[in-house]
């Protein structure tokens, strides 16, 4: 007996156009993808990575022994509006969120410059990937990393320095985080757009990090600067995110007791949240068109 020979299905093998389409990325895998790599990279740097939680310990023992002996010495600085939070709490809230601003602020453009060094930023952006995941899969790492260690120093600041949180207004405090972190990120593509560009290490970002951690009301209340200052301070959004999210930390702020910060926040992403899109989506227009993805 003579078996017959069955033919494949002609409609399960992809033909014509579908055959030449990729296979639809999701934005998951993208992330997980590039976890993974980060983390490898990471973990195969140990020591770098124990020196990281070292100097996080450091910090946060300074900051904790500098407020006890700010409190000593008698000393008096306008932080009575946070209620219970001293010195310490004051400290603390500033530090995590300059430190997530900071992350926001160079992630894309140290990626992105490390891609081109290595040679691998043109491979990146030819994936199926659409290029939105791929920015946001760059970046993620340092960014999760920064929030985690925040997380870390707010809950040592409680444990080790008897820091109180409370009462704690959760819709507020979700606003501003929201807020605060597309206003961030804006920041982030404007100095991805400059490396692409200038295919060097953004000097622009830091300048701005450093003027917005030495005037933004991390270390001391914007009150004490002079008016100029105190208006140029609020020109960025560490300031009024470091002040609302004490607020509602602290002191469990509404919405409306925050109405200014939130102002501040919102318009600064109305206006650059556009603009940062465009700059960087026409940066990478102009660096495919010249071919400079794949120099250095």
């Amino acid at each position: 007996m003579v078996k017959e020979r069955v033919s494949p299905r002609v409609d399960a093998v992809p033909l014509g156009r579908e055959a030449l389409l990729p296979r639809r990325v999701s934005l998951r895998r993208v992330l997980a993808a590039f976890l993974r790599r980060d983390l490898a990279v990471s973990m195969s740097y140990r020591p770098a990575t124990v020196m990281r939680f070292l100097n996080m310990l450091v910090l946060l023992c300074a900051i904790g022994f500098l407020g006890r002996f700010v409190t000593q010495s008698g000393a008096k600085l306008p932080v009575e509006r946070y209620g219970e939070a001293g010195y310490m709490g004051y400290w603390l809230i500033g530090v995590v969120a300059a430190g997530v601003f900071q992350s926001f602020l160079a992630a894309l453009g140290r990626r992105i410059r490390e891609a081109q060094l290595e040679g691998t930023l043109e491979a990146m952006l030819s994936t199926p990937a659409p290029v939105l995941y791929v920015i946001v899969g760059t970046a993620q790492s340092q960014v999760l990393f920064s929030m985690f260690r925040g997380v870390g120093y707010l809950v040592a600041g409680a444990l080790l320095f008897g820091v109180r949180f409370g009462p704690v207004n959760l819709g507020s405090l979700a606003l501003v985080v929201v807020l605060s972190l597309v206003a961030f990120g804006t920041l982030g593509l404007l100095g991805g757009a400059v490396t692409l560009v200038a295919r060097k290490t953004d000097p622009l970002t830091s300048a701005v990090g450093m003027f917005a951690v030495l005037f933004g009301g991390i270390f001391f209340p914007v009150d004490v600067l002079p008016a100029g200052l105190r208006d140029l301070a609020y020109a960025l959004p560490l300031t009024p995110s470091a002040e609302a999210l004490r607020r509602a930390v602290f002191t469990g702020a509404p919405l409306i007791e925050l109405h200014k910060e939130l102002a501040w926040l919102a318009g600064f992403v109305l206006v650059m949240a556009p603009l940062g899109t465009w700059l960087f989506a026409r940066a990478l227009r102009r660096a495919r068109e010249d071919g400079s993805l794949g120099q250095y």
